[in-house]
Protein backbone atom coordinates (compact mmCIF):
# COMPACT_ATOMS: atom_id res chain seq x y z
CA UNK A 1 0.00 0.00 0.00
CA UNK A 2 2.88 2.54 0.68
CA UNK A 3 3.85 1.56 -2.82
CA UNK A 4 0.71 2.63 -4.46
CA UNK A 5 0.60 5.82 -1.73
CA UNK A 6 3.94 6.49 -2.84
CA UNK A 7 3.25 5.70 -6.88
CA UNK A 8 -0.38 8.03 -5.94
CA UNK A 9 2.29 10.70 -4.60
CA UNK A 10 4.16 10.94 -7.41
CA UNK A 11 1.86 10.96 -10.25
CA UNK A 12 0.35 13.87 -7.75
CA UNK A 13 3.80 15.90 -7.96
CA UNK A 14 4.03 15.05 -11.73
CA UNK A 15 0.47 16.29 -12.40
CA UNK A 16 1.01 19.25 -9.89
CA UNK A 17 4.35 20.12 -12.34
CA UNK A 18 2.10 19.55 -15.38
CA UNK A 19 -0.34 21.64 -14.25
CA UNK A 20 2.32 24.10 -13.18
CA UNK A 21 3.57 24.33 -16.78
CA UNK A 22 -0.05 24.77 -18.27
CA UNK A 23 -0.97 27.29 -16.07
CA UNK A 24 2.51 29.03 -16.61
CA UNK A 25 1.74 28.56 -20.86
CA UNK A 26 -1.65 29.62 -20.19
CA UNK A 27 -0.76 32.88 -18.86
CA UNK A 28 2.12 33.24 -21.66
CA UNK A 29 -0.77 32.89 -24.00
CA UNK A 30 -2.93 35.00 -21.80
CA UNK A 31 -0.08 37.64 -22.06
CA UNK A 32 0.29 37.28 -25.75
CA UNK A 33 -3.05 37.12 -26.70
CA UNK A 34 -3.71 40.34 -24.28
CA UNK A 35 -1.35 42.11 -26.26
CA UNK A 36 -2.84 40.99 -29.94
CA UNK A 37 -6.10 42.53 -28.10
CA UNK A 38 -4.36 45.80 -27.63
CA UNK A 39 -2.36 45.75 -31.26
CA UNK A 40 -6.34 44.67 -32.48
CA UNK A 41 -7.66 47.85 -30.45
CA UNK A 42 -5.33 50.16 -31.73
CA UNK A 43 -5.95 49.09 -35.24
CA UNK A 44 -9.38 49.33 -34.74
CA UNK A 45 -9.13 52.63 -33.73
CA UNK A 46 -7.32 54.16 -36.01
CA UNK A 47 -9.76 52.39 -38.64
CA UNK A 48 -12.56 54.60 -36.78
CA UNK A 49 -10.46 57.34 -36.99
CA UNK A 50 -9.82 56.84 -41.13
CA UNK A 51 -13.55 56.03 -41.31
CA UNK A 52 -14.55 59.08 -39.94
CA UNK A 53 -12.10 60.86 -42.03
CA UNK A 54 -13.24 59.01 -44.97
CA UNK A 55 -17.10 60.05 -43.85
CA UNK A 56 -16.13 63.58 -43.95
CA UNK A 57 -14.33 63.23 -47.23
CA UNK A 58 -17.48 61.49 -48.97
CA UNK A 59 -19.73 64.15 -47.30
CA UNK A 60 -17.61 66.72 -49.26
CA UNK A 61 -17.54 65.30 -52.27
CA UNK A 62 -21.09 64.60 -52.40
CA UNK A 63 -21.74 68.44 -51.33
CA UNK A 64 -19.09 69.34 -54.10
CA UNK A 65 -20.67 66.48 -56.55
CA UNK A 66 -24.00 68.45 -56.15
CA UNK A 67 -22.52 72.03 -57.15
CA UNK A 68 -21.21 70.42 -60.19
CA UNK A 69 -24.05 69.08 -61.41
CA UNK A 70 -25.71 72.25 -60.42
CA UNK A 71 -23.41 73.77 -62.72
CA UNK A 72 -23.51 71.22 -65.26
CA UNK A 73 -27.08 71.89 -65.47
CA UNK A 74 -26.55 75.68 -65.83
CA UNK A 75 -24.09 75.29 -68.55
CA UNK A 76 -26.40 72.64 -70.24
CA UNK A 77 -28.42 75.48 -70.41
CA UNK A 78 -26.25 78.11 -71.50
CA UNK A 79 -25.29 75.45 -74.28
CA UNK A 80 -28.95 75.22 -75.37
CA UNK A 81 -29.60 79.02 -75.44
CA UNK A 82 -26.06 79.09 -77.27
CA UNK A 83 -27.00 76.44 -79.97
CA UNK A 84 -30.52 78.52 -80.50
CA UNK A 85 -28.96 81.63 -80.91
CA UNK A 86 -26.31 80.09 -83.24
CA UNK A 87 -29.28 78.49 -85.73
CA UNK A 88 -31.20 81.77 -85.30
CA UNK A 89 -27.20 83.74 -86.26
CA UNK A 90 -27.20 80.85 -88.91
CA UNK A 91 -30.91 81.48 -90.43
CA UNK A 92 -29.79 85.43 -90.03
CA UNK A 93 -26.58 85.15 -92.54
CA UNK A 94 -28.20 83.17 -94.80
CA UNK A 95 -31.30 85.95 -95.11
CA UNK A 96 -28.35 88.41 -95.30
CA UNK A 97 -26.69 86.52 -97.93
CA UNK A 98 -29.80 86.21 -99.78
CA UNK A 99 -30.38 89.87 -99.67
CA UNK A 100 -26.78 90.51 -100.21
CA UNK A 101 -27.03 88.96 -103.59
CA UNK A 102 -29.90 90.18 -104.62
CA UNK A 103 -28.43 93.87 -103.72
CA UNK A 104 -25.55 92.99 -105.90
CA UNK A 105 -27.94 91.83 -108.78
CA UNK A 106 -29.26 95.44 -108.57
CA UNK A 107 -26.00 96.41 -108.40
CA UNK A 108 -24.81 95.03 -111.53
CA UNK A 109 -27.97 95.44 -113.45
CA UNK A 110 -28.25 99.26 -112.06
CA UNK A 111 -24.24 99.52 -113.50
CA UNK A 112 -25.95 97.90 -116.99
CA UNK A 113 -28.52 100.55 -117.27
CA UNK A 114 -26.20 103.34 -116.08
CA UNK A 115 -23.89 102.30 -119.15
CA UNK A 116 -26.45 101.41 -121.50
CA UNK A 117 -27.99 105.56 -121.05
CA UNK A 118 -24.23 106.66 -121.03
CA UNK A 119 -23.71 104.68 -124.16
CA UNK A 120 -27.20 106.08 -125.62
CA UNK A 121 -26.62 109.63 -125.40
CA UNK A 122 -26.29 111.90 -128.66
CA UNK A 123 -23.26 112.86 -130.12
CA UNK A 124 -22.99 116.59 -131.20
CA UNK A 125 -22.04 117.11 -134.64
CA UNK A 126 -19.10 119.35 -133.18
CA UNK A 127 -17.94 116.85 -130.49
CA UNK A 128 -17.16 114.61 -133.54
CA UNK A 129 -14.98 114.30 -136.41
CA UNK A 130 -14.55 110.53 -137.34
CA UNK A 131 -16.63 107.44 -137.18
CA UNK A 132 -16.69 106.26 -133.38
CA UNK A 133 -17.29 102.68 -135.01
CA UNK A 134 -14.84 102.29 -137.94
CA UNK A 135 -12.63 105.49 -137.38
CA UNK A 136 -13.22 106.82 -140.54
CA UNK A 137 -12.83 110.87 -141.13
CA UNK A 138 -16.46 112.30 -141.89
CA UNK A 139 -16.20 114.17 -145.31
CA UNK A 140 -19.01 115.38 -147.64
CA UNK A 141 -19.84 111.82 -149.45
CA UNK A 142 -19.36 110.21 -145.68
CA UNK A 143 -21.67 112.00 -143.29
CA UNK A 144 -22.77 112.19 -139.50
CA UNK A 145 -26.26 111.25 -138.79
CA UNK A 146 -27.84 109.49 -135.55
CA UNK A 147 -24.18 108.77 -134.09
CA UNK A 148 -24.02 106.76 -131.24
CA UNK A 149 -21.49 106.65 -128.73
CA UNK A 150 -19.63 102.75 -128.76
Amino acid sequence: MKQKVNDQEQLILTLEEALTEIQVERESEKEHQWEQLQDIQIALATREEECISLSSNIEQLEDFKKSILKDKEILEGEIMHLRNDAKELQKKIIKLLKEKDILWKMNDRLRYLHKIQIDDRWVNDHEVTECLGCRSHFSFLLRKVCIFAF
